[in-house]
Order: structure tokens, then C-alpha cells, then sequence
């Protein structure tokens, strides 16, 4: 939360670089090319390389995607997100999976 702003900002965790398996570094860089996180590597004053990147939660995607916001814009962005993909799927295990299930 910035309080001068009144608006929130994604949180992050950061971690050292030598401690990420390659899988886990494969994920962290296909997520921040798609968006979805925001990543950063830097050395701190020890000389130590470093990793800071965002949650991986939809809270932390919406708030990387349009930049902090304020509470109840965020709640509305993220209601939406959910009913929208939560209808998508409906339809789609409705009328599409449902014919693994039933004959026609």
C-alpha cells in the first residue's frame, strides 16, 4: 500500500539466485515474458546475485498488468476476471466436454 497514493502495489519476495533450480528459473522467465510477474536480478553489496519477483497471485497479475491501484478499482477488475473466466469455462465443460460423459 503507497498511503500517499491511497493505492496498492504488487507485493515481492526476493530470494538468491543460486538457491532457483532451472525449472524454476524456466517458470519465473516465462512469466515475466508473458506478463504475468515482474523479475528482476540484481547483486547486492556482498556481491551476491539476487532475484526479486512478484507474487504468483491474480492479485499481483492484475496490479503488474495496469500499475498500482486503487482497493475497490482492483476488487472490480478482479470480480470481472472471475465472472468472465468463470463463464468461459462453464460453456466450455458445457458444451464440450459434456460429450465425453453423455451420448449425444
Amino acid at each position: 500500500l503507497d498511503p500517499e497514493l491511497n493505492k496498492l502495489n504488487p507485493s515481492e519476495v526476493e530470494f538468491k539466485k543460486s538457491d532457483l533450480k532451472l525449472l524454476g528459473w524456466l517458470m519465473l522467465r516465462f512469466f515475466s515474458m508473458t506478463k504475468f510477474i515482474r523479475y528482476r536480478e540484481y547483486t547486492n553489496n556482498d556481491g551476491e546475485r539476487l532475484i526479486s519477483t512478484t507474487n504468483f497471485t491474480i492479485i499481483n497479475t492484475v496490479l503488474c498488468w495496469f500499475g498500482p491501484l486503487h482497493e475497490e478499482t482492483l476488487s472490480r477488475i478482479i470480480i470481472l476476471i472471475q465472472i468472465v473466466l468463470g463463464s468461459l469455462l462453464t460453456f466450455f465443460i458445457r458444451y464440450y466436454l459434456v460429450k465425453f460423459f453423455y451420448d449425444s
